[in-house]
């Protein structure tokens, strides 16, 4: 079994009553608003547990709600038809699990990142990703514009959270194209809000998931549309939280797991 992030949520509010319980005025989550995250145990509503198929490992099952925020992102907060040309903006697990489900789609698919995202940018090539680009090497609009007759993407999945993607994503997108920003910035940036207007873009941010989007994420790794256990490249005690928060903000590897218990 695996539990959502979402501990609590009313059910009586216009969003819950729509299905949106992720947007819910009174909604607290796992690790934040109650203890457990970072325990061998914890304590979920029933409501918010998922049986894992005997097709999905425990690796990948721990990986579900980075999946499910994905799916949210990509089926309810945007548009894509087989044939478009997705850019995903950064390569790290949320980039890496966006522009897997954009390829299951049917889209032909972009992966951004930077000389720092080397090890990142080749494990998007290991996933099958189509194209893994990184922007310090070629020229990110001249590639953009060769696969779309200079039109610009269809659709642009932002998971970077970082000014320069934002900004990139903006102008690289077609006119009328969807743009959904799924990375956090952590801090008011600039951007250039009136691309939004003169090209009509659907803009949209996505956050969190709701119980559907996990029950497509497990769909969607039972086909084999999405592979998650790749994107696991260290496995630590859970005693090592420090380090591996410090190797996070170093970007050394792409998904490390904090682990109560150790083969």
């Amino acid at each position: 079994m695996v539990a959502e992030a979402a501990y609590y949520y009313c059910r009586d509010c216009r969003y819950c009553r729509q299905g949106f319980y992720n947007l819910c005025i009174r909604k607290k989550s796992l690790g934040y608003w109650f203890d457990g995250a970072f325990e061998a145990y914890t304590i979920a509503e029933e409501a918010n547990v998922h049986l894992l198929p005997d097709e999905i490992d425990f690796v990948s099952g721990a990986m579900l709600e980075p999946l499910a925020c994905c799916t949210h992102a990509v089926y309810d907060c945007c548009h894509i038809e087989a044939g478009d040309v997705v850019l995903v903006s950064g390569p790290g697990a949320i980039g890496l699990i966006a522009a897997q489900i954009a390829k299951a789609e049917g889209a032909e698919v972009v992966i951004t990142g930077t000389a720092a995202d080397k090890e990142r940018l080749e494990k998007a090539r290991e996933l099958g990703i189509h194209h893994a680009v990184d922007i310090q090497e070629e020229d990110i609009k001249e590639f953009i514009d060769a696969l779309t007759d200079g039109y610009g993407a269809d659709v642009v999945l932002e998971c970077s959270g970082s000014e320069p993607g934002i900004q990139s994503g903006l102008e690289l997108i077609k006119k009328r194209g969807y743009y959904c920003q799924i990375g956090l910035t952590g801090k008011p940036i600039t951007f250039d809000i009136e691309q939004i207007c003169y090209k009509e873009i659907h803009f949209s941010g996505s956050m969190a998931s709701t119980y559907l989007n996990w029950e497509k994420g497990i769909k969607l790794v039972r086909q084999g549309l999405v592979r998650l256990s790749p994107l696991l490249t260290h496995r630590m005690k859970l005693e090592e939280w420090e380090k591996a928060f410090q190797m996070f903000r170093r970007k050394e590897g792409i998904k490390l797991f904090l682990d109560t218990v150790q083969n």
